[in-house]
């Protein structure tokens, strides 16, 4: 930058610098077309997680659910994606240019986390994450906007807590309908609930569907066969009439299986039952 009326200073601890030109200045600008409507959304807000588990807790003592908080950007168009004019504001602030990555490929997701350690810790580190963003997601709702660098507004929307409880500190976050337009006046008919606890970070959010394979009835109890995905517990349980399973009356749990890192076929022996009849029945566990 050229100063006309720059003076030099004088003194014992002032260099003797008599150039008008200031030091170097370095600016970022980019040139790349802002995504057309609807080539780039939010596929799904964490705005409201789960608290720290024990286990996370152990790493470290300071996490609040807060620190579990996620944003996660789609690539919905049929071409790359060059976001580096971009930036993310609202309930929280983000700029692409700070981030790792920059091109988002064809239906490719970019992650913007509150607190990246306690996300990996969470969900695993092979999850790419292209940055921290500051501030926090309100549990209330609010607006979240994406926009160019000079402010321009390419996107704008609004979250609410009342939408559905199961995502205010539940564990379940918000997922954005495939079908759904996104603007300020997209409600809560453009969102759903994630399928399964915790959300789907990085990956497209589809039901975990877990089923009996196999029920064999033998002389000293019932085998029941389970096909389980990775990263899925689930709890047995048992009632003993029609009438019991197709009302309100409360299932007995006799087992619990384990989340695993990789798919398990699991046998589950109920010994003995002594009823003429009993119905089972699987239900998947929050994660932790």
């Amino acid at each position: 930058v050229y100063k006309s009326n720059h003076r030099a200073r004088t003194g014992s601890n002032n260099p003797p610098l008599i150039s008008k030109w200031s030091g170097p200045i370095t600016h970022f600008y980019s040139i790349a077309p802002p995504p057309a409507e609807g080539e780039l959304v939010f596929s799904e807000i964490h705005y409201h997680p789960l608290d720290p588990a024990p286990g996370e807790l152990a790493v470290d003592s300071t996490f609040r659910s807060s620190d579990f908080e996620f944003v996660e950007l789609l690539n919905n168009s049929e071409k790359a994606l060059n976001l580096s004019g971009l930036a993310v504001n609202g309930e929280v602030r983000f700029s692409f240019l700070d981030g790792t990555a920059q091109i988002l490929e064809p239906g490719k997701r970019f992650m913007i986390v509150r607190n990246a350690r306690a996300f990996a810790l969470r969900y695993g580190s092979e999850i790419p994450v292209i940055g921290e963003y500051q501030g926090k997601l309100s549990n209330g709702g609010g607006p979240l906007e994406l926009s160019t660098q000079r402010g321009k507004s390419i996107l704008k929307l609004n979250y609410l807590d009342d939408w559905f409880p199961t995502t205010d500190g539940q564990g379940f976050s918000l997922v954005a309908k495939d079908d759904a337009t996104q603007d300020e006046k997209l409600g809560k008919d453009g969102w759903r609930p994630s399928w399964n606890p915790n959300g789907s970070p990085g990956q497209a959010d589809e039901r975990t569907e877990v089923f009996f394979t196999a029920i064999q009835v033998e002389q000293s109890g019932v085998i029941l066969s389970i096909e389980l995905p990775k990263d899925t517990s689930v709890e047995v349980q048992s009632i003993d009439t029609l009438e019991q399973a197709l009302g309100q009356a409360q299932w007995k749990s006799f087992k619990v299986i384990a989340p695993s890192g990789q798919a398990q076929s699991m046998k589950v022996f109920d010994r003995n039952p002594g009823v003429a009849q009993r119905f089972y029945r699987l239900k998947i566990q929050p994660g932790d």
